[in-house]
């Protein structure tokens, strides 16, 4: 789940599209919270299209989901 606690708008885009990571692709306001439900086993790279970029600088992270 990812929270906007800024003050300020962002979205949830994923790196690579083949992975079937679908996030957010609204921009969320202060205060919305998005969800997403990993059902294979992965990492998964995403970004704020506003506040960083695909190559990982900015706001950026992986999401790492593992069996069991």
């Amino acid at each position: 789940r990812w929270t906007n606690i800024g003050r300020i708008d962002h979205d949830v885009l994923a790196v690579d599209q083949i992975s079937g990571f679908g996030a957010a692709r609204d921009v969320f306001a202060p205060g919305d919270e998005y969800t997403y439900l990993f059902v294979e086993p992965g990492e998964y790279r995403y970004y704020c299209s506003l506040h960083g970029s695909k190559s990982g600088a900015g706001m950026a992270g992986t999401v790492t989901v593992t069996d069991g």
